[in-house]
């Protein structure tokens, strides 16, 4: 996740130290392809000396890491030739006995046919009392108090995502511009005199590096407002009502033989 963030760091600012940040992110997580890859990226784009060779270090040690890690392949085993096939032995052929005698066929005893099976008697079907109707339930009536807050709630919470980006991009561009007049300030004549900015426009730097963290505090608070209260109306579930009803079954000489509950809740 350290990584992701310096990755998106790194696409909103283009500084290389995000990319060297983010690789080191990487590697302690485990994921040594992409350190490695952040590590290239950040030597194609660095001039700094030090933060190069450090570069060129870990990823070396990274790229022979990962090559000792693969498995090595077993050489293959060279073939065994099949043993020769052996001859079989000529058979023996053994003397043709002489035919036993055939003896007379004995007549099979001829059975009686069964007796057919008397088909027993039906049973006299039993009446079956029709039950009485179900009475259906009336559904209970939605919670328009619990139904009406989630969509309010997610309003909400999309409102405070919108504050706390708008108040990220606010603080991000103070900080560039205060950047920017540190370097102009630093840009100096031999007597000492400032040469890359003016007096005005140095006052008036400071006035917009003071409005942009304003907004981003203010910003920050109507996100942070925005956020707990959405969640808060979000997560409020709706309540339900509930209805119990049951429904007799009643046979035609008045004899009470079951029933039927339902519900609702």
């Amino acid at each position: 996740i350290a990584g992701d963030l310096f990755l998106r760091a790194w696409d909103m600012a283009h500084k290389p130290t995000f990319l060297f940040n983010c690789a080191r992110a990487y590697e302690k997580a485990g994921d040594k392809k992409a350190a490695i890859q952040r590590f290239r990226e950040y030597l194609a784009v660095s001039d700094d000396v030090a933060g190069r060779e450090e570069a060129q270090l870990r990823a070396a040690r990274l790229e022979k890491e990962l090559a000792s890690a693969q498995p090595v392949q077993p050489p293959a085993k060279a073939p065994v030739p099949a043993p020769a096939p052996v001859p079989a032995p000529a058979p023996v052929r053994a003397p043709v006995p002489a035919p036993a005698p055939v003896p007379a066929p004995v007549p099979a005893p001829v059975r009686a046919p069964a007796p057919a099976p008397v088909p027993a008697p039906a049973p006299a079907p039993v009446p079956v009392p029709a039950p009485a109707p179900v009475r259906p339930v009336a559904p209970a009536a939605p919670d328009s108090e619990g139904s009406s807050t989630k969509p309010a709630g997610w309003t909400l919470i999309a409102v405070g995502v919108v504050f706390g980006a708008a108040s990220g991009g606010l603080w991000w561009r103070a900080g560039v511009l205060e950047d920017d007049l540190r370097r102009r300030l630093a840009d100096r004549y031999p007597d000492g005199r400032v040469r890359g900015v003016t007096q005005s426009d140095a006052t008036a730097l400071n006035k917009t590096i003071g409005t942009e963290k304003t907004l981003g505090v203010v910003a920050g608070g109507l996100a942070g407002v925005s956020l707990i209260t959405g969640i808060v109306l979000a997560a409020r579930s709706p309540k339900r009502s509930q209805s119990l009803a049951f429904s007799p079954w009643i046979s035609a000489d008045g004899v009470v033989m079951g029933g039927a509950v339902g519900g609702r809740w």
